[in-house]
């Protein structure tokens, strides 16, 4: 599906970016983008906590404002996760 038929956003990035380090109790975003996922048109953050190896990923609906989800990645995970980002998508 192609960017321009996705369904509008409300929440802008800086609002998500707000919205993810209040789910995740702080840190600091190491990397972030809009994407389809889980069915929803989400902004994807990963963030860093000072002392902690492992990147808490939060998915934030992009037009509900709402967490859909925050999960801890350890490397392993990480890599597996950009190899399948880097696949061509159908």
């Amino acid at each position: 599906m192609r960017r321009s038929s996705w369904p509008r956003r409300k929440f802008s990035r800086r609002q998500a970016e707000a919205i993810a380090l209040r789910a995740s109790h702080g840190g600091k975003i190491k990397d972030g983008e809009i994407e389809r996922e889980k069915g929803h048109l989400v902004w994807s953050f990963d963030i860093a906590k000072p002392k902690i190896s492992a990147i808490t990923e939060v998915l934030v609906d992009a037009r509900t404002g709402k967490v859909i989800s925050a999960q801890e990645e350890n490397s392993a995970q990480q890599a597996a996760e950009a190899k399948a980002d880097a696949q061509p998508k159908r």
